[in-house]
């Protein structure tokens, strides 16, 4: 592994545990009964811990976890994920446009790195 294919594993895994930590903290503070909320909230969730699973690498969870999301194994399909979970967690909040413009970045590295490693 080259370090920047390992550096790239290691801002993803920080990024699938932001948006898995954003999703959980909207459920705390989502105190205006909004559904559409809640929704996000368990979206974020769903894909942190599926890119997670991803970003790892570990052929027996990928295969039981991420069957459907078999895909994932390609960094430019990757990167599109991230930006799409990116925007996903763009909110109201300050903190939230942190996690979600980070991750968005992250999503930008995995295209970039994707067209350049061919995969």
């Amino acid at each position: 592994m080259k370090i920047a294919d390992i550096l790239l594993r290691i801002l993803g895994l920080a990024a699938c545990c932001a948006l898995i930590v954003n999703g959980l903290f909207c459920f705390k503070i989502c105190s205006n009964k909004d559904y559409r909320d809640y929704i996000v909230s368990s979206l974020l969730i769903l894909f942190g811990g599926v890119l997670g699973f991803a970003e790892i690498g570990l052929a027996c969870l990928t295969a039981c976890v991420c069957g459907p999301f078999a895909i994932l194994s390609s960094r430019l399909v990757r990167g599109i994920f991230y930006i799409v979970s990116g925007s996903l967690a763009v909110t109201k909040l300050w903190w939230m446009l942190a996690i979600g413009g980070g991750t968005i970045g992250v999503g930008v590295l995995n295209i970039i790195f994707g067209l350049i490693l061919k995969g």
